[in-house]
């Protein structure tokens, strides 16, 4: 039963990319192969010494006799996070990482894992950024990119959100073999019981996916040379929740001012010895490595 639960994660895709509600049941009778082969793999990832390029082989390896579009995102998918867990291990990483993240969304995934592979490769290529010094126009340039990436996922999770906050259930395993009446309305219980704690523990994911992508979006503009005026039109452009945008504005204001204040005392202060602190900024949200779904 373990390993169909685990399973079962992968099967959000069609359903919930056809705008339905995700059938547990129907989730569970649905495991196969692929995904027990691709957590396996992923469960091999045992930390920053692990070999990523062997595991990556070993995941695309498994196109081979999975070709269909759902088959292709998840194995892409898994490629992006086997090159993205416990953070950055190079630019070479990173690369692989924005590559398989590029792929994956070719295919259908569900709305979580896409909003996670939207993030990852904006971090991609804001990591390129910050390790080339890339600067004025340049920078401006992919700065637009990279938040076109962010807004989308973003604009992802506010369509399928559905509550500020979920409480799910804790949910036990069961032991009913018998095709007695009672125990089947046991199994029929404990069905309804886990597709209500996925369906929490879901939408508590896409609560962190904004934080993510919101914080990630506003570190953005927070950067020299600042622009609040693309920065409100391209939320406006994207997003359509008012006090998303009031939020977002508000945060990336605080900020600017904040350091502005700070540059404007250090100047008017030219005799004062130097001060070794750095001007207060918004510190950067290390991006989550993609966790593998597990009940």
């Amino acid at each position: 039963m373990k390993h169909i639960l685990l399973a079962a994660a992968f099967l959000l895709t069609a359903v919930l990319n056809a705008g339905g509600t995700w059938d547990a049941e129907k989730a569970y009778e649905q495991a196969n192969d692929l995904d027990r082969a691709l957590l396996k793999i992923r469960h091999e990832h045992t930390g920053k010494d692990t070999p990523q390029n062997d595991l990556a082989a070993k995941a695309l390896k498994l196109l081979g006799t999975n070709s269909s579009p759902e088959d292709k995102g998840k194995i892409y998918s898994t490629v992006a996070a086997i090159y993205s867990e416990n953070g950055w291990t190079g630019q070479d990483a990173a690369d692989e990482s924005a590559k398989y993240c590029e792929l994956a969304l070719k295919y259908p995934l569900d709305p979580e894992t896409a909003a996670r592979l939207y993030h990852h490769w904006g971090s991609d290529l804001d990591m390129g950024n910050r390790d080339n010094h890339i600067k004025g126009a340049d920078f401006i340039a992919l700065r637009r990119k990279i938040s076109d990436l962010y807004l989308r996922g973003l604009k992802l999770v506010l369509a399928n959100l559905t509550a500020t906050q979920y409480e799910y259930p804790g949910v036990g395993k069961i032991d009913c073999p018998s095709t007695s009446p009672s125990c089947q309305k046991i199994i029929k219980e404990h069905y309804a019981q886990m597709k209500e704690s996925f369906r929490s523990r879901y939408q508590n994911k896409l609560l962190d996916r904004r934080k993510e992508l919101t914080q990630s979006i506003v570190d953005l503009y927070a950067r020299m040379p600042y622009d609040q005026n693309e920065f409100k039109k391209r939320l406006d452009a994207s997003i359509s929740d008012k006090s998303i945008k009031t939020e977002m504005q508000e945060d990336l204001a605080k900020i600017i001012d904040t350091r502005e204040k700070f540059l404007r005392t250090a100047a008017s202060s030219p005799n004062q010895p130097r001060s070794k602190a750095k001007p207060p900024i918004k510190k950067k949200m290390r991006r989550a490595p993609p966790q593998t779904q597990q009940q």
